[in-house]
């Protein structure tokens, strides 16, 4: 065959094929439409037939998604995945040149797949498009946290999800969709739950996240305590997690001039501790200065002797930690111990974390949940004397939290 005639016949083949390809397209007006930062097309919507292969692809991730849904698949010149009602219908439009350049690679592109899966996850929770500004950002977050959902049963470790950060910063140009930031954590909070279902542990990993335990559990007998009030505790959020006490207890920490303090784990939960402080006998903190007894910083290496060494060389008088504790379990506090209380509270705040790890951070905190307040007060006699802890406290718990302004912070 002469070069002329393939040529000839590869034209003609060629122009059977888009002759096919045109017959099949359409235009399409959907009410409703998703594209992953935007919800407008800059050009009208074509839609074809969707190929065999994408098609088997699609159907195989709708199943992975463990809902009974009715989505009708169709190839379109959307960006790379959308999303979309078109009168009864619920559709999923994709553009073959991604999906295609997606099929070729050797190992999974969970950018492309995280698009799939938002995309996916509106249609699980029968998202309606057409929506105001402040419920178009809610949707989309509960979209990408299904996503994250579905990328675990899909396989996707937690670094694959957190690396989803650049892609999540370039593609965000649309103010009405949520911030990077905000889609990341949803994507987290998705996968954590892919997780649970699954029978992941949701408790400290303390060799992956390097957060120690705390001290002594049951925590050792208290001067005094209170319980946070439910309505307190964590404030505005729709859906309150374990992150959400931690950011609140910090802001009420901050606001109230705690700068140092540590994060422990506990069962079911976690245990922040205040640095120590000096007070007056009414719990009211000493001015400046003289409400932290320690100017040294603590030593390299943890040494009993050396912490104590450093907290308690200063000014006779009261002092007070302040430990909040949070978890679903019951909380019972150890009967007396000296030695115990003569070395443990006055270093918590040393050797713990400075945050909570993300298992435990994404944990919901439901009406089963409690936030306590443990005070201990130490009393000093004179400088270089043993230092005792006052059992029961000078005061109630709840006066410790009113005079520390604690209290207050915590209704804001």
């Amino acid at each position: 065959m002469s070069f002329s005639i393939r040529l000839l016949t590869l034209a003609v083949t060629l122009l059977l094929a888009f002759a096919g390809y045109c017959l099949g397209q359409e235009i399409t007006n959907v009410e409703g439409l998703c594209l992953f930062d935007s919800d407008e097309m800059k050009e009208s919507l074509y839609t074809f037939p969707p190929d065999k292969r994408s098609l088997n692809l699609f159907n195989e991730l709708l199943a992975k998604s463990g809902k009974q849904l009715r989505v009708k698949i169709r190839a379109a010149n959307v960006p790379q995945v959308g999303a979309a009602e078109h009168g009864n219908e619920r559709l999923l439009l994709y553009n073959q040149f991604v999906l295609e350049q997606f099929e070729k690679e050797d190992t999974k592109n969970w950018q492309v797949l995280a698009v799939i899966a938002h995309q996916i996850g509106h249609h699980a929770n029968n998202h309606a498009f057409v929506l105001e500004d402040r419920m178009r950002t809610e949707i989309e977050i509960e979209a990408d946290r299904f996503a994250g959902y579905l990328l675990f049963r899909l396989g996707a470790a937690i670094s694959d999800i957190e690396a989803l950060h650049k892609f999540l910063d370039s593609q965000h140009q649309n103010p009405r969709f949520p911030l990077p930031r905000v889609r990341l954590d949803a994507f987290i909070e998705g996968w954590h739950d892919g997780k649970a279902e699954q029978g992941g542990a949701l408790a400290f990993d303390i060799p992956e996240e390097n957060v120690p335990k705390f001290p002594s559990w049951p925590p050792p007998q208290a001067s005094g305590n209170m319980e946070i009030p439910q309505n307190l505790i964590p404030g505005k959020a729709l859906r309150p997690r374990l992150m959400d006490v931690a950011a609140q207890l910090l802001t009420a920490l901050d606001t109230t001039g705690y700068g140092e303090r540590s994060f422990y784990s506990i069962p079911d939960g976690f245990a922040l501790v205040s640095r120590i402080e000096q007070i007056y006998p009414d719990g009211r903190p000493k001015e400046g200065a003289e409400r932290w007894p320690v100017t040294a910083e603590p030593p390299r290496i943890f040494s009993l002797r050396s912490y104590l060494q450093a907290l308690f060389t200063s000014n006779p008088g009261y002092y007070r930690v302040i430990v909040f504790v949070v978890t679903d379990q019951p909380l019972v506090q150890k009967s007396a111990d000296p030695t115990e209380y003569n070395n443990a509270p006055r270093d918590w705040v040393w050797s713990g974390a400075n945050k909570i790890p993300t298992s435990v951070g994404f944990m919901d905190y439901t009406s089963a949940m409690s936030c306590t307040a443990l005070i201990y007060e130490f009393r000093q006699a004179s400088r270089n004397s043993p230092v005792s802890l006052d059992l029961p406290g000078l005061l109630p718990g709840k006066a410790h939290l009113e005079q520390s302004s604690l209290l207050k912070a915590l209704t804001k």
